[in-house]
């Protein structure tokens, strides 16, 4: 696996007329081209196609605010996305677009910087990341086999 480039930020936020992810998290515009193209819908297939292999998971990395992060990834690779995302919490790795994480670990000396984004995306190495708040494990596991279902409908 290798370092992240490519992350997609994200808010959980329910959107009408929608359904699947797309219902559950509004994704961030990003501005390079890199996130167009039909990224996000290529790395999302390949999730769905090897939905047997991923795990929802709870890790000991915790918010400012003491709340665990949550890690959708393959049971195979969660000891190297572990790593990535300990990176991403210290700032440690460059990415194509800046996001705000870091700050959901340490408060920003920024006041103006508060984080709006929850949700995060590697779109190249296939894995998602959160803060679980209220009800959003079950909206995310939910919202996964609803894709899941559909996808298995279009095949």
């Amino acid at each position: 696996m290798k370092d992240s480039w490519l992350i997609q930020r994200g808010v959980f936020k329910t959107r009408e007329n929608k359904t699947g992810i797309d219902h559950i998290i509004t994704f961030d515009y990003m501005g390079s081209a890199e996130f167009e193209f039909g990224a996000l819908p290529a790395s999302f297939e390949r999730i769905i196609s090897d939905y047997d292999k991923y795990e929802l998971f709870m890790t000991d990395i915790k918010s400012m605010y003491n709340v665990p992060l949550m890690v959708y990834c393959k049971t195979e690779d969660k000891g190297d996305v572990l790593q990535i995302i300990k990176k991403l919490s210290t700032d440690s790795i460059r990415l194509k677009e800046w996001i705000t994480f870091q700050y959901k670990i340490t408060k920003s000396e920024y006041s103006w910087n508060e984080p709006k984004e929850n949700f995060w995306w590697d779109i190249e190495n296939d894995f998602m990341f959160f803060f679980p708040a209220n009800d959003r494990v079950q909206l995310f596991k939910n919202a996964l086999e609803e894709n899941v279902k559909k996808f298995k409908e279009r095949e």
